[in-house]
């Protein structure tokens, strides 16, 4: 994630100063009210967008915990958009760094002096400072359209589907849907491990998402490491699946669930037979 951001933000940055350069024979030449008026301003502009902007995922970070918390099969959904909104963020906020930087030195060099002096320079820095401004007030809109995409979740299942082990192998129509039989293998497994979990832990019992039931199997050694991997591939598939469009299991999945399945109902009953 972070190599995958760095690389779009160089990219972004590089783009954008080759569209600094370009202006500098498109637009005429400022003079010194004009350059103090123009740089304030698109610093002002773009900060305090930024700043809503930070302001408006504190508020809605808080309302996708909730929502993850009624409901756990959007855990992982949640997480990759609380992700992709963070990534957008942390792009837009270098941006905008960027663009105050070269607002405040265009201001620093607005006097006439150092403008005969630095002439291309500065011809320069306020090209940079308008396209980086206008690039960073283009990442804000960007953000609240996906904040308010009424499609967001299905969006950002799809793209978690390819991200899974089994999504990527998908050849969507081709062949039979096994859906409705993985979810009556996958919702049974869950059912039986958070049984068998209230059994052993008792009045000190309480409910659990699917990924602390599964963990609970891991560090009591009732799965092992490549089952356990297995198993939150397995969750994160359901989880993206049931909230995305494409909605359909390969025979592949389903012979991994049906595996998987036999295995650790296996592994529960020698567990408590102890």
């Amino acid at each position: 994630m972070a190599k995958k951001l760095l690389r779009y933000v160089v990219l972004t940055v590089f783009i954008i100063l080759l569209f600094g350069i370009a202006l500098i024979n498109f637009l005429k030449p400022l003079n010194e009210n004009q350059i103090l008026y123009l740089s304030s301003t698109l610093a002002q502009v773009a900060a305090t967008l930024f700043g809503l902007s930070i302001t408006g995922y504190i508020f809605l970070e808080d309302k996708l915990t909730k929502d993850s918390e009624k409901d756990d099969t959007l855990i992982d959904v949640i997480e990759k958009l609380k992700d992709s909104f963070r990534h957008i963020l942390l792009s837009g906020g270098i941006i905008t760094g960027i663009s105050l930087f070269f607002c405040v030195f265009n201001i620093l060099m607005a006097d006439n002096d150092i403008n005969s002096n630095f002439h291309f320079v500065q011809y320069f820095f306020i090209r940079c400072s308008i396209t980086f401004s206008v690039a960073s007030i283009f990442s804000t809109f960007r953000f609240v359209y996906k904040t308010i995409d009424p499609k967001k979740l299905k969006k950002i299942s799809q793209e978690g589907i390819k991200d899974t082990k089994f999504g990527k192998s998908i050849k969507e129509k081709k062949n039979k849907n096994y859906l409705q039989e993985f979810l009556q293998v996958y919702n049974q497994l869950d059912r039986d491990i958070n049984n068998y979990i209230a059994s052993l832990l008792g009045d000190n019992y309480d409910r659990r998402t699917a990924y602390r039931n599964f963990y609970f199997l891991k560090l009591h050694e009732i799965v092992n490491d490549d089952q356990f991997n297995t198993l939150q591939e397995i969750r994160k598939f359901r989880n993206y699946t049931v909230h995305g469009d494409t909605m359909f299991v390969d025979k592949t999945t389903m012979e991994v669930i049906n595996k998987l399945s036999e295995e650790i109902h296996r592994s529960i009953d020698y567990h408590s037979k102890k």
